[in-house]
C-alpha cells in the first residue's frame, strides 16, 4: 500500500495500513468539514467509544463523504493491485484520525485487528468485509460478511477482526476513522490472524 502525505504524491510502504503515515502539510479548503468532524468526535470518544457513538459518527461522516468529489480534491483512485491511504484529518496523539482509502480492483487484506475502534464509510466501489471470531493460536473463524458500497457503513469495536476483498470492477474509495492514528498501532504483521474452520 502507498501512503500519500499530500494529494497526488504517494510514498511506497509495506503492510496494509501500517505505521508510516505522514500527516497532510497542505489541507485543501474542501477538507475543513472533516477536520471539524474529527475535533468534535475526539471530544466525545477518545479510546472509549460505544456502539451508539460509533453509529452516530458513521451517519454524520456518510453525509460529509458523499457530498465531496474526492478525485477533484486531488485524491486519485488506486490502480489494479494498488492500495492508497490518504491522511485527511487527525485530532492529535492518541485521538481519532480520518483517512481516505482507495483499494484497486481485486485487492484483498488478510484477517487483522486494529486494537482500536473503526468507522468505515463507502464512497464508491464495493468491498466485502469478512468479520471473524478470535480463536486459539492467532487463528480466527469467519462469522459473517458485510458488503460496503456507496453510502454504506461499518463500525468495528477495538477487538474486532476483519478481512477485506474488493468486489467491484472499479477501485474503492472509503473513509476510515480510527480511534487513534495508524502510526500508533502495532505493526500490521503483529495484528494479522490465520483462518481456521
Amino acid at each position: 500500500m502507498s501512503i500519500v502525505g499530500s494529494a497526488g504524491k504517494p510514498a511506497v510502504r509495506s503492510g496494509r495500513l501500517s505505521s508510516n503515515v505522514r500527516p497532510h502539510t497542505n489541507t485543501p479548503l474542501q477538507l475543513a468539514p472533516f477536520h471539524s468532524f474529527i475535533q468534535r468526535l475526539s471530544l466525545v470518544s477518545g479510546q472509549v467509544c460505544d456502539s451508539s457513538t460509533l453509529a452516530a459518527a458513521a451517519d454524520e461522516l456518510k453525509s460529509l463523504a458523499l457530498a465531496h468529489d474526492w478525485v477533484a480534491i486531488g485524491f486519485r483512485a488506486a490502480q489494479e493491485t494498488e492500495e492508497l491511504l490518504y491522511p485527511v484529518a487527525h485530532a492529535g496523539a492518541g485521538m481519532p484520525a480520518l483517512y481516505l482509502v482507495s483499494d484497486g480492483v481485486a485487492v484483498r487484506s488478510p484477517p487483522h485487528a486494529h486494537g482500536t475502534w473503526v468507522v468505515i464509510v463507502g464512497i464508491s466501489g464495493v468491498e466485502a468485509n469478512v468479520i471473524y471470531a478470535p480463536g486459539a493460536r492467532r487463528a480466527a473463524t469467519p462469522v459473517r460478511t458485510e458488503r460496503i458500497g456507496p453510502g454504506e457503513t461499518l463500525t468495528l469495536g477495538a477487538e474486532a477482526i476483519h478481512a477485506t476483498h474488493v468486489l467491484s470492477a472499479v477501485p474503492t474509495y472509503h473513509l476510515h476513522v480510527y480511534g487513534r492514528p495508524l502510526h500508533e498501532l502495532a505493526p500490521f504483521g503483529e495484528r494479522t490472524f490465520a483462518v481456521s474452520g
